[in-house]
């Protein structure tokens, strides 16, 4: 592997960019899993939404590459976020916590996550004094001040499920 044309020191650190997917260990990729985090920004898809809701239109058939979806897919907010299907509520950060990976029955410490990140919740269960599941397989424990959790109407989850 070169970088500016030049071999990458196996021994030297480096710098690098990636999305929240493959950094929180998504798909199995667990190479930045314990390396620490200098910079986070909103989700990928987040970002994406704000950008072409912001566009009004956006041209698709210039690449080809992005083609129309048979079946429409409505479009869930709550507040300003896009709920998700299958998630039930959210969780904001109020003081530091720890953020858990679960494997089999360990627990894994992954980062330190700060006041004022958000975090969708998929589940919640009673192991480890109670978890909210945040997806990847990662876990927040429920710590009473540390942690707001809220849940979206019946409404708006109804229309996100169907």
């Amino acid at each position: 592997m070169k970088l500016n044309d030049q071999p990458m020191s196996m021994t030297k650190e480096y710098l690098v960019a990636t999305n929240d997917f493959l950094a929180a260990g998504g798909d199995e990729y667990t190479s930045f899993k314990s390396s620490p985090t200098e910079n986070e920004f909103p989700a990928l898809d987040e970002v994406l939404i704000s950008f072409i809701q912001k566009q009004g239109t956006v041209n698709y058939s210039v690449e080809k590459r992005i083609t129309e979806e048979q079946k429409s897919t409505p479009v869930v907010y709550w507040d300003e976020a896009v709920l998700k299907k299958g998630q039930i509520g959210r969780i904001s950060v109020t003081k530091p916590i720890n953020l858990w990976k679960r494997e089999g029955d360990k627990l894994i410490f992954v980062k330190v996550l700060k006041p004022g990140q958000t975090f969708r919740v998929y589940n919640y269960d009673s192991k480890y004094f109670g978890q909210y599941g945040v997806g990847a397989g990662h876990y927040i424990t429920n710590m009473k001040g540390y942690i707001k959790y809220e849940t979206p109407s019946k409404a708006k989850l109804a229309a996100v499920n169907n």
